[in-house]
């Protein structure tokens, strides 16, 4: 949808899009602006968390973890492997990661260092 609105701005103030059997869209300057900013994301700096894990998944190398501040599931880039043997055991893990927020919700979790299991998750 971003590059869908690139052309929207000093010059081109609006466009439409539209298919067979539907109603035409406009997309303003002000639409415009609102799908590139949320584009964006917000890092934190380095933060120690723990997170429950719930499986690795190996094809895209990326840790299931329980989401750290609501109810669901999040899949944690790793940047190292010691979290596929914590992900099988569905471990309690204590890492130092990044976070990336776009507009105010958590989405992407970056695990950067691994502290290790926190006990037994069973």
């Amino acid at each position: 949808m971003v590059q869908a609105v690139a052309p929207v701005g000093r010059t081109v103030k609006r466009l439409w899009f539209w298919a067979p059997k539907q109603e035409r869209i406009e997309a303003t300057e002000r639409d415009a602006e609102i799908i590139r900013a949320k584009a964006e994301l917000e890092w934190t700096d380095l933060t120690r968390l723990s997170l429950q894990t719930d499986g690795y998944v190996f094809h895209n190398r990326k840790l299931s973890v329980v989401h750290p501040f609501r109810t669901g599931f999040f899949n944690a880039e790793v940047e190292n492997n010691p979290y596929a043997v914590a992900g099988a055991k569905k471990a309690m893990i204590s890492v130092d990661a990044k976070l990336a927020y776009r507009a105010g919700d958590l989405e992407r979790i970056v695990i950067l260092n691994f502290g290790g299991e926190i006990g037994d998750a069973a």
